[in-house]
């Protein structure tokens, strides 16, 4: 592999902080939501010459990316070089690795697992999404068998995080929804974006909030703590801004340079405005203050009708007297048992109170 590299990207360059021999920072990789912290990735390479006749070393770094000498390829994300080999030698050690016989006892167990921490419904049409998660997870620890790993995540909580950050979905872009954020106002300073998911949401509220000239305090959870990780870093590939106004990204954004043209930074002044923390919706510890705005966005269509009601009543006791709730375009509190005032679609607020929407 070749020698570590300074890297030089953005008017402000991202420090590399590790003493690896890769090439391209640790940065690059975080931008994967469904990847390692950079630092417990290094731990898993592993070196796997067998895989090639020739005997040439080829590096594995989890089941996503791939070296091969010096060619380097991101699944997912943007293939930066391309080894009919090294996609080969992947898809062979995929092969070699863990048994994913998955029987019925095996998926119900895990279903109620996911179920009970989370509140995510797994139903059968989702058994080959489970198993597709599952089967990174083992490929990731080197368990070789479900049974082994159930046994495993009875007793480490560790894992346990990382199983429900692989079965959470996350997908998000800058100003989705943006209709939402007309319910924003100076009078509002505590926010809580509560599935904040890769942070596109609240860096989002905090630039309208700042167009519209005050500056609140935004608290931002989720459950996955990989892709709060990606959150706190705010770094993006530049597509995920494509429903965001020109002079905003100008405004708020700096822009990747050389190998990181392609992406784009929060700028500082912005991620200072957002907490982030993990949260689970369901059970988790509620936050000791009250919030004006709460977001809830696309996370109430993964649960039933039972867990819904839990998690938009939890949310009610946490708003003040004129507080709303934003749930997703998709969502509705229709057929729910709740005290909340409907307003728009999407726009709640708490009953029997006086509210500044317009």
């Amino acid at each position: 592999m070749c020698a570590s590299m300074p890297v030089r990207s953005f008017t402000r360059p991202f420090p590399c902080r590790s003493a690896s021999c890769l090439a391209f920072p640790p940065h690059q990789f975080a931008l994967k939501q469904d990847m390692y912290q950079w630092q417990h990735a290094v731990k898993s390479v592993k070196r796997a010459p067998s895989l090639f006749g020739s005997g040439k070393g080829v590096m594995i770094l989890t089941d996503e990316v791939i070296f091969f000498g010096d060619q380097i390829i991101l699944f997912g994300l943007k293939i930066l070089c391309r080894s009919t080999d090294a996609i080969k030698a992947m898809e062979t050690h995929r092969c070699q690795t863990a048994d994913m016989g998955l029987s019925e006892r095996q998926f119900k167990e895990l279903r109620e697992l996911v179920y009970h921490e989370c509140g995510i419904n797994l139903h059968n049409g989702k058994r080959q999404l489970l198993q597709a998660r599952l089967s990174k997870r083992l490929r990731r620890t080197g368990i070789k068998s479900v049974q082994e790993y159930l046994d495993v995540l009875e007793k480490d909580q560790e894992e346990l995080i990382h199983f429900l950050d692989a079965v959470s979905t996350n997908h998000t872009l800058f100003f989705r929804e943006s209709q939402h954020f007309q319910v924003l106002h100076s009078s509002h300073r505590n926010i809580w974006c509560a599935a904040c998911s890769s942070g596109e949401e609240p860096y989002s509220v905090a630039i309208d909030c700042l167009e519209k000239g005050f500056r609140p305090s935004i608290l931002a959870t989720d459950i996955s703590t990989n892709v709060l990780d990606m959150a706190r870093r705010g770094v993006y590939p530049r597509e995920k801004t494509r429903m965001m106004p020109t002079h905003l990204l100008r405004k708020y954004f700096q822009k990747g340079q050389g190998q990181w043209e392609d992406f784009i930074r929060v700028k500082a002044g912005v991620r200072k405005m957002v907490t982030f923390g993990r949260f689970n919706l369901v059970s988790g510890p509620l936050p000791s203050r009250k919030f004006d705005v709460i977001f809830c966005r696309n996370v109430l269509i993964y649960f039933d009708s039972r867990v819904k009601e839990r998690v938009i009543n939890r949310l009610y006791g946490l708003l003040k007297g004129n507080g709303y709730l934003i749930i997703g375009g998709a969502e509705s509190l229709s057929s729910l048992r709740h005290r909340f005032q409907y307003m728009k679609p999407s726009i709640y607020r708490k009953r029997g109170t006086s509210g500044i929407f317009h």
